[in-house]
């Protein structure tokens, strides 16, 4: 993507895979932290290994998301 007007509203994203393991469970009203590392982004295609935290900082979830990214035409 060049520098091309990129605010959020103009980046579409489509999910294509995700492998998570879910470790322990996440209750309504609870603060997640959620921690990305990008493993690649080319040709619009973007990989990331993921990870949430609970408010003890615990391990809940863990996983790989796959996805592709387009900037919208707005004309």
């Amino acid at each position: 993507m060049n520098e091309q007007n990129l605010d959020s509203q103009n980046i579409l994203i489509g999910m294509s895979s995700s492998e998570m393991e879910f470790l322990q469970p996440v209750f309504p009203g609870e603060t997640v932290t959620v921690v990305s590392k990008k493993i690649y982004y080319r040709f619009h295609k973007l990989k990331c290994e993921v990870k949430m935290y609970n408010e003890e900082m615990e391990l809940v979830c863990k996983g790989v998301l796959s996805g592709m990214l387009k900037v919208a035409d707005n004309g």
